[in-house]
């Protein structure tokens, strides 16, 4: 049976490799996105001609929306698939988590349902993804727009869409869209990743009387979740602070995860009276010490974990699988102390 420090250990450890998970994530979008582009400025190439007809110019900008709208077609059915994903694998920490006290499980289609019908940042996942679509295909066109009007070359406007190779492409007009594309999606895995645990937690509210927001201190790391790692809360639909007065809401969404865009926080659930689970009890003060930097963590952890986080900047699913079950696997080898 796992005490708090263990679980606190598999906890960030888990958060850790999501994170890794979710760069690879990220290249494979930015990667179909990158084809896409690719049909627009080819697109461009056969169609522009500076200061040509009107009839012309709508006809390529017809061409540019659809293509671009294809695009985040796509982009949002790669997004849906890799959310289901993560929903089984919380689903399956969960369980391995609390499964010698015999807590009912939640379904990865619970999950995974959930976490699109809740809103995270004020909006829904599609809406999200759409906004994002709409503004990048908008300026796409106006740029177009304004390069008939002033007669500019085809190789001209595309180097001001796509920005130059010698720069990595970091000076394109469309790099601020990608970048919003990023956070929205990295922001909707912690969201579904939140809500596959809240599921499971809220699901057995009997047991887990309690939960313990973790954040991985760096220097990356908000002042909102700072000041909340550690901290307990009560659990069900509006967690209140124990034994403190730090809010579970912050300025832009409720909860770890949902707290900001691009927040890496987590919670863990307490059980009540499991000595051997939480290493202390409930009650024992409104605040159980899991300010652990990522820094103090990393060194505490075993060469290989340390390589395996140190030197890859991104895993597959089927990878934070096999760490996952090697890591309760490691831990539940220990006998209790």
């Amino acid at each position: 049976m796992l005490n708090l420090s263990d679980l606190l250990n598999i906890k960030i450890l888990h958060d850790v490799n999501v994170q890794l998970w979710s760069s690879g994530v990220i290249r494979r979008i930015m990667s179909a996105l990158n084809g896409a582009d690719d049909d627009i400025y080819n697109r461009l190439y056969r169609q522009y001609v500076a200061g040509g007809t009107a009839r012309q110019l709508k006809s390529l900008l017809v061409s540019v929306r659809d293509l671009n709208a294809a695009a985040y077609a796509k982009v949002t059915s790669m997004t849906s698939a890799e959310l289901f994903a993560i929903a089984g694998v919380e689903v399956d920490w969960q369980d391995n988590a609390y499964k010698s006290n015999n807590l009912s499980a939640i379904t990865q289609n619970q999950a995974y349902s959930a976490a699109l019908s809740r809103p995270f940042q004020g909006r829904l996942l599609n809406e999200a993804l759409n906004e994002v679509g709409v503004a990048r295909g908008n300026k796409i066109r106006n740029i177009i727009r304004v390069g008939y009007l002033t007669g500019k070359t085809t190789d001209a406007l595309v180097r001001e869409i796509r920005g130059d190779l010698s720069v990595n492409n970091k000076n394109a007009a469309i790099e601020i869209d990608r970048r919003h594309l990023e956070t929205v999606v990295r922001t909707a895995i912690s969201h579904t990743a939140s809500t596959a645990r809240e599921l499971f937690i809220n699901q057995n509210s009997e047991l887990i009387k309690s939960q313990l927001w973790v954040s991985t201190l760096d220097s990356r790391t908000s002042g909102e979740c700072i000041i909340r790692s550690g901290k307990r809360y009560t659990v069900g639909d509006n967690p209140k602070p124990i034994n403190h007065e730090t809010p579970w809401c912050g300025s832009g969404g409720c909860g770890p995860g949902r707290l900001h865009y691009n927040c890496r926080s987590s919670a863990v659930g307490l059980l009540e009276g499991q000595e051997a689970l939480t290493g202390t009890r409930a009650s024992s003060g409104g605040q159980i010490d899991a300010n652990t930097t990522y820094g103090e963590w990393l060194q505490s952890q075993s060469e290989y974990t340390k390589a395996s986080v140190i030197n890859r900047g991104w895993i597959s699913l089927d990878e934070l699988k096999k760490r996952d079950a090697g890591a309760f696997g490691a831990y539940n080898s220990v006998p209790a102390t």
